[in-house]
């Protein structure tokens, strides 16, 4: 009794987690290709029911991992661009901005040759820690050449 109750557990939980994240997902990918919601749901729902009876499963450590080596250092680009140079407001706003990409490869880059070379250290921490002074030094050099304020200026 109390597996078959485990078994529904699981079922209901993974349901209603996928069901959000179809969501999310089929409304960001019908904004960005002008498609409408409810196709991209069901192409992004045989999608991953493809992907997860072709056995991607097998394969959840390896994406843990992956995770642990590429977003770490998305948010420590966003945390000294956003709270520790406050420059946000006062920033001409363009297009496109190489700087936090660069910064997010060098962060990456780091987290990996950790992940490989020092598996005993955190590339979480140490994509957070290259990623953010990456950044850092980019926009001061880049800020002294386009002229734009600094974060001491503005202050």
């Amino acid at each position: 009794m109390l597996s078959a109750i485990a078994v529904v557990f699981v079922f209901v939980n993974l349901g209603s987690v996928c069901t959000h994240c179809l969501y999310n997902g089929a409304v960001g990918w019908s904004q960005l290709t002008g498609s409408r919601m409810r196709l991209l749901t069901v192409v992004l729902g045989v999608v991953g029911l493809v992907a997860a009876l072709a056995g991607v499963w097998s394969h959840f450590a390896e994406w843990l991992n992956l995770l642990g080596i590429f977003v770490p250092p998305i948010g420590a680009v966003l945390i000294v661009d956003q709270v520790l140079q406050r420059r946000a407001r006062t920033r001409a706003v363009r297009a496109w901005r190489a700087q936090p990409f660069v910064a997010w490869a060098i962060g990456s880059a780091g987290a990996y040759a950790v992940h490989v070379w020092a598996p005993q250290l955190s590339e979480a921490i140490a994509g957070i820690v290259l990623g953010g002074i990456a950044f850092a030094v980019i926009e001061a050099f880049s800020t002294r050449r386009s002229g734009e304020p600094t974060p001491a200026q503005i202050a």
